[in-house]
């Protein structure tokens, strides 16, 4: 695969309209002196770049060798590259075995790599760094097939430990080492007119080890500091700790179909967040400042953040045979 990327205007603007969010000491690119940004905030903020582009390479291949129904083999991977990185290589194995007619066991082990954003990396190479070091996943797999007809189950346990980049002042470097367990389990009825589906999801954060500490940016209004207690140790703090998605697949004639699917999730971590931030106002900030972060706090939640949610689509389709004239 071979990728061409380069940053322009949106279609049919100007070249003196462009902007690009960098890294500093970029921080603001722009391909023309004559930029309105430009000429606005001098070149203290913004810099000058007239050619924005890279080219990536990738290399993917797969070996499926299949010994024996209980012992077959599955190795695959890929090798990336940026004109302004190394090259990367994410490997995978799968061992798959068909214990029964009904029953499969598969066991996976893969490692995955995440290449810096394009701003951080041209920042780097405009810096005369060497290239980044990537984001790593090792990922570790067991899961169980189970048919029973009509009717499937499957499961699987993961193991992740991901090798976590974000840009500090030295540029993109390996922040902290997270690791990660989880359970997902679903189960599938198909019918002549219906098929219907559960599956439930649970992730958790076993450890976090910090190798730099990047604190939270926060000042109360006289200009002092505010520290966040653990601040970013729950790295999960987008994701839900718990979630159940149905759906159900309706065929009403041969033209007419239906489909409903739901989320619900609970158990959302990125209330520690809000909560650290609060707590912190509430400590080291005035009175002004602790009833706005108060009254953010109310805001927020009230409009359910960090609640339980949940999510319902439905969709109806039908098909009409047209026969020209």
């Amino acid at each position: 695969i071979y990728s061409h990327e380069y940053w322009l205007p949106e279609w049919g603007e100007k070249n003196n309209t462009f902007v690009l969010n960098m890294r500093n000491p970029i921080r603001f690119a722009v391909l023309t002196d004559d930029s309105k940004f430009y000429q606005t905030y001098g070149d203290e903020v913004s810099t000058v770049m007239p050619h924005l582009k890279s080219n990536s390479y990738s290399i993917l291949t797969e070996a499926n060798l299949a010994f024996h129904p209980y012992f077959h083999v599955l190795l695959s991977g890929r090798a990336d590259k940026n004109d302004y990185t190394n090259w990367y290589y994410s490997p995978r194995l799968a061992i798959i075995s068909s214990i029964t007619d009904k029953d499969i066991v598969r066991l996976v082990w893969q490692r995955s790599v995440r290449i810096p954003n394009f701003p951080e990396l041209y920042t780097m190479h405009y810096n005369g760094q060497e290239p980044p070091d990537p984001e790593t996943l090792l990922n570790y797999e067991l899961m169980y097939e189970h048919n029973f007809g009509n009717m499937n189950f499957n499961t699987n346990f993961y193991y992740n430990i991901l090798d976590e980049v974000s840009w500090t002042e030295s540029g993109a470097d390996v922040v902290g080492s997270l690791k990660l367990c989880g359970i997902e389990a679903g189960l599938t009825i198909k019918g002549k007119k219906n098929t219907t589906g559960l599956t439930y999801a649970w992730t958790h954060q076993l450890d976090y080890d910090p190798e730099i500490i990047i604190p939270a940016d926060l000042t109360n209004p006289d200009g002092d500091p505010m520290p966040v207690d653990n601040y970013a140790e729950n790295r999960i703090n987008n994701f839900p700790s718990h979630t159940i998605k149905f759906f159900w697949h309706h065929m009403w004639s041969s033209t007419l179909k239906s489909h409903i699917n739901g989320r619900f999730s609970w158990g959302q971590n990125q209330i520690d967040l809000l909560d650290m931030f609060k707590n912190a106002h509430n400590a080291y900030g005035n009175e002004a400042s602790k009833e706005e972060m108060n009254d953010i706090y109310d805001a927020l939640t009230d409009h359910g953040y960090g609640k339980p949610s949940f999510t319902l689509n439905t969709s109806f389709s039908c098909k009409l045979s047209c026969t020209p004239l």
